[in-house]
Order: structure tokens, then C-alpha cells, then sequence
């Protein structure tokens, strides 16, 4: 009797399955969706069904994105939300969507080539059953990456002091991944004043310090045009100074 009880409950334990769409993401990019279906293969109803999904750390659950007839359970931490489901009748199944976002934080997780980029699927139901699932495949994380392609007057000499100048900036995408926005940071030394930038939107300037904002309203006019800075695209900008004396003339800029 003990025996055929044992069997019964790996019978239900394990007979439950759990299939996942996934999708591409790019860091600091727009939300992916994820798809997921529960099916109750067991010949016993389940009730009191929840879903939690552990994603790798930086990868965020958009809250209010799932869809019905699953409902939010937890929503903290962001990497680690619960879903609740409806009863399954044996043989029903649910499928549902939610959408997460790659931050910056899964950069550091991806720099361990150990690390898996997977999503574990735990489901629980009344009367104490669990069956989890891991997708044996990972999915794709796409990160972008800033550099200045060129400075034109990085290194200048003026004739004279006080006397203006003008450096263009060329900025490409060299990763693998489109950038929704970026910014252009910069700090100048006394005698080197910011009168002006061109190309991108001005967040903040001041005499010795500028940040220049860059996103889809000047990506929509360069490379394919859909307001995302792809990778291989480039965009040019310019910022004009004035040299005061003949020290501290020093600059530092950083995307």
C-alpha cells in the first residue's frame, strides 16, 4: 500500500509540463515578451497554482505586463515574480505572457562565462506539489557598445588666448545590440570654457561641464531610421569652446 502511494506521487509530481518562448533582449533596451504555457497532465485536478520564474540578476519582470488569466502574486524582487494561475482540470493547460527588461546590472552577471542566461519555472499547487523546469537552451542578451569613432581637434593649438574652437565628434555602435539612448558627458578645466553643443539635446551646461543627450529623435535621421542607434550606425555631433589662457586647458569626456 505504502509502495503504490510512492508511485502516485511521482506520478503527479512529475507528470506536470511546462513550455517557454524566449526572446531576444538587449541590454537597457525595450521590454521582450515571454510566453509560457502550464499543462496539467495528470488525471487530478490542480488548485491554488502558482508560478514563480527566477530570472539572472539584471533581467527585470515589467510590472503590470502580465497577461490573463495569470495574476500577479509578487513582484519582489523584480528578477523573481509569482504568478497566479487558474485550477487545471486534468489535461487543461494556460498559456500567458510577460515582459522583462536586460538593465545594466546583466553585464556584470555576463562577464562570467559560467553563468547561464536561463530562466527557472517553478510550479506549486495545493497539498504541497512542485515541479520545476529549466529550458536547456539559453536565450540571447545583445548589449551595445559606445565609442568615439573620431575627434576632430582633440589635440588643438590656438594662435592666440582668448580664442574659440570646434571639435566634431563621430560616435558608432560597435556591439551587438541597438541603443534606445546614450549620453555624451563632459568637463573642461578653468581656462577652457563649453559655449555650445550641436547635434544632440543639452540635459545640462554649464561654463566647464555639458552632458548631450542622444536618442530616437536623432536616431530617426540616421542609418535604417527606427529610432534605435544599431549596431555599425554612426552619429556626429559638435561642441565649440574658448580658450582663455595657456593653462588648464584640459577636457575629459566619457559616453
Amino acid at each position: 500500500m505504502r509502495l503504490l502511494r510512492g508511485v502516485a506521487l511521482f506520478s503527479l509530481l512529475g507528470a506536470q509540463t511546462i513550455t517557454t518562448t524566449e526572446p531576444t533582449l538587449t541590454v537597457c533596451g525595450s521590454a521582450g515578451t515571454f510566453s509560457v504555457t502550464v499543462q496539467n497532465t495528470t488525471g487530478s485536478p490542480l488548485t491554488g497554482v502558482q508560478l514563480a520564474v527566477s530570472m539572472p540578476p539584471g533581467i527585470l519582470y515589467e510590472v503590470g505586463s502580465v497577461t490573463a488569466p495569470a495574476t500577479e502574486v509578487s513582484t519582489t524582487p523584480l528578477n523573481q515574480p509569482v504568478f497566479g494561475l487558474p485550477n487545471l482540470a486534468p489535461g487543461a493547460s494556460v498559456t500567458f505572457t510577460f515582459r522583462a527588461q536586460a538593465r545594466c546590472a546583466i553585464l556584470d552577471y555576463l562577464r562570467d562565462p559560467n553563468n547561464e542566461v536561463k530562466n527557472t519555472y517553478q510550479l506549486t499547487w495545493n497539498g504541497g506539489g512542485s515541479y520545476t523546469y529549466t529550458p536547456s537552451a539559453e536565450y540571447n542578451i545583445l548589449d551595445g557598445k559606445l565609442d568615439y569613432l573620431s575627434i576632430t581637434n582633440q589635440a588643438y593649438t590656438a594662435p592666440i588666448a582668448p580664442s574659440t574652437f570646434t571639435r566634431t565628434f563621430t560616435v558608432r555602435n560597435d556591439g551587438d545590440g541597438r541603443i534606445a539612448s546614450f549620453q555624451h558627458i563632459e568637463t573642461a578645466e578653468p581656462n577652457l570654457e563649453i559655449l555650445s553643443a550641436s547635434g544632440g539635446t543639452i540635459i545640462s551646461h554649464t561654463a566647464h561641464a555639458l552632458t548631450l543627450e542622444f536618442n530616437s529623435t536623432h536616431f530617426a535621421s540616421i542609418g535604417n531610421g527606427d529610432n534605435y542607434f544599431d549596431p555599425g550606425e554612426v552619429i556626429t555631433f559638435q561642441v565649440e569652446y574658448r580658450i582663455l589662457a595657456c593653462t588648464n586647458l584640459g577636457s575629459t569626456f566619457s559616453l
